[in-house]
């Protein structure tokens, strides 16, 4: 008799290890199917995606775009319409706002842009004044300037430039340094170097 309880209690072991075994996996099952249920329902809410070019580091007026930013996907719905989209961000491209690490990348933070500048996004205690265009000295938007007065004294340290016209030069700079810019210029000559 002890050989026949002992025989079915060696296979009800097998038995119990295998239904164990298949109820652990039908709860693993249930449990991914309500979490992959849930991310296609919270992906459904928000629409579309958009793949776009982030910034991964924050980026100072005057910096490049290329090498540091990176490409994701957003929800279209929360995605700025002029933000970078392309395959590859702009060759050469700089910003000329300051972008936070995890920001998007919008056609108004380049430098050159139509967008950047006086109308938007001016960095919180910066102006942009315009200043004539230096002969004989290649300007780009997005380099780092000094202003000088005809004296050679600094007059606004740190500017960016914003945008490059036929005439005149558009430059962010701090707005302590404006009183002493438009002295400068009422004065007629302000001197423009690159700075690093």
């Amino acid at each position: 008799m002890r050989l026949t309880r002992y025989r079915l209690r060696a296979l009800a072991r097998p038995a119990r290890r295998w239904a164990v075994g298949l109820l652990l996996a039908a709860v693993t099952f249930a449990l991914v199917q309500g979490a992959v249920h849930r991310a296609e329902a919270a992906r459904a809410r928000w629409g579309d995606v958009r793949a776009v070019w982030v910034s991964a580091r924050a980026l100072a007026p005057g910096d490049a775009v290329v090498g540091a930013v990176r490409r994701e996907e957003r929800p279209a719905a929360v995605v700025a319409t002029d933000a970078l989209d392309g395959d590859r961000p702009p060759d050469g491209a700089r910003v000329a706002l300051p972008v936070l690490a995890g920001d998007v990348v919008r056609a108004g933070h380049l430098a050159g842009s139509a967008d950047a500048g006086a109308a938007r996004g001016v960095a919180d205690g910066r102006r942009v004044a315009a200043v004539p265009r230096p002969a004989g000295l290649a300007v780009a938007a997005g380099d780092h300037v000094d202003l000088l007065d005809a004296a050679g004294e600094p007059v606004a340290d740190g500017g960016v430039v914003v945008r490059v016209g036929e005439e005149s030069l558009e430059v962010s700079v701090d707005g302590a340094a404006l009183g002493r810019l438009a002295r400068a210029l009422a004065d007629g000559r302000v001197v423009v170097v690159l700075s690093g």
